[in-house]
């Protein structure tokens, strides 16, 4: 037998990361508005989803090179300290970043959910460090400044709480490459970048 899905056809169905750089404010907007989106979904079981802590739990298990190290224990602090400050957990996207937003008109639509409880603060981590092109720019600490002073005033967020919770996902992201044998240090760049602010 034969199966299907059917999905809304997205128009134009670019990428937000045409927006960048010129146009990044409008980025991030609609990543704001699919963060949002997701903080009303109803979870019917809640045991269908992994949780950040669960994925923040490969702080304590994998073995990174020296120099990622002291990320690695500041971000395990900083995850402890928001899990015990935490309000409420919302289903997350995941990887929520440039090249998994669509332009649908006046409007967005998120592809490639990964799926995870959380608070909406992780959610920002991805995209900070998105798109690819980003690393090349002059003015990387300005943007990265701007970007988290916008989601902080969208979203709701206190900077600070937000910068760690980037933090974190970003060291998280840069463990995932480590497991994949990848090339982390793009990664830890961008958390240092971050922890300066």
């Amino acid at each position: 037998s034969y199966g299907g899905i059917l999905i809304e056809l997205a128009q134009p169905g670019t990428t937000a990361r045409t927006l960048f750089p010129y146009h990044d404010d409008m980025a991030v907007n609609y990543a704001c508005t699919i963060i949002k989106r997701l903080q009303t979904a109803r979870i019917n079981n809640k045991a269908d989803f992994p949780t950040m802590e669960q994925w923040l739990s490969l702080f304590s298990t994998l073995t990174v090179p020296e120099k990622m190290q002291p990320h690695v224990q500041k971000a395990a602090l900083f995850a402890q300290e928001l899990r015990n400050t935490e309000d409420e957990e919302y289903l997350l996207h995941g990887d929520l970043h440039h090249d998994n937003i669509l332009l649908n008109g006046q409007d967005c639509i998120a592809i490639d959910p990964k799926g995870v409880l959380g608070e909406p603060a992780y959610e920002v981590g991805a995209f900070m460090c998105n798109p690819a092109e980003l690393s090349e720019q002059r003015d990387l600490e300005s943007i990265m400044a701007h970007r988290i002073a916008l989601f902080s005033e969208l979203l709701g967020i206190e900077r600070q709480r937000l910068i760690k919770a980037v933090y974190v996902r970003i060291v998280l992201s840069a463990c995932w490459t480590v497991q994949d044998n990848g090339s982390w240090f793009d990664d830890i760049r961008f958390a240092e970048k971050v922890i300066e602010l």
